[in-house]
């Protein structure tokens, strides 16, 4: 476990409440081509693989439905899990990004990774 001393400082700078949630992406399509920075605001849509849940589904519902989390861009992980700054960014190898959002949308994002696709969207 790290002492709080050790923790980066970039930690202080999440907004009381929220959590810091990872998401793989496979594909740069999902990931918006990879035009993505540190700190930027997206929108996260979320769609479900299948609409019409089974009966015997152990699956909670809201996992059935389209959803769009308001996220900030906390960090770019490469395919070697190291953090990729913007100076030496390679979308080839990026593949991992952590978000910043909602206690609540990061215990969705966190349940529905099997479940759907999670794709980034920005004005």
């Amino acid at each position: 476990m790290l002492e709080e001393s050790e923790l980066p400082k970039e930690n202080n700078d999440i907004k009381e409440g929220n959590v810091i949630v990872t998401y793989k992406f496979n594909n740069p399509d999902a990931a918006n081509g990879w035009l993505l920075e540190k700190n930027q605001k997206v929108t996260l849509a979320y769609s479900p693989f299948t609409s019409t849940p089974n009966q015997d589904s152990t699956i909670p519902n809201n996992l059935f439905n389209y959803k769009y989390i308001q996220a900030k861009i906390y960090e770019i992980i490469d395919e070697q899990l190291i953090s990729i700054e913007e100076h030496t960014f390679n979308k080839r190898n990026s593949l991992y990004i952590s978000f910043e959002v909602t206690e609540e949308d990061g215990k969705f994002i966190i349940a529905s990774k099997d479940k759907g696709r999670l794709d980034i969207y920005w004005d």
